[in-house]
């Protein structure tokens, strides 16, 4: 039998581009936890502001310095425990 992984819970900040303001996102698993998990969870959970039906958010790579379209774990997206993550609102209908 393999030792089973343990995932060690992480502390995020996501910070709104559009106007600065940074929320601390505590216990986060970046293992299993996606982008699109995260927004939805904020927003239910009121840490992030609800958008309009044509908006959506997205996270900003810090590598490339461009919005992440695909859903993929924040493990994966390549973020780690303390990092700020650019977050910005975009309308689905835009390029």
């Amino acid at each position: 039998m393999g030792a089973k992984k343990i995932n060690k819970m992480a502390n995020i900040t996501l910070k709104l581009a559009s106007t600065g303001v940074e929320v601390p996102v505590n216990d986060v698993d970046l293992n299993s936890v996606t982008n699109t998990e995260l927004f939805t969870n904020a927003v239910s959970a009121g840490v992030l502001p609800a958008l309009n039906a044509d908006e959506e958010y997205l996270m900003v790579s810090k590598e490339s310095n461009m919005p992440i379209k695909e859903t993929a774990t924040l493990s994966d997206l390549k973020f780690k425990d303390g990092d700020i993550i650019k977050v910005i609102a975009k309308g689905t209908g835009a390029k």
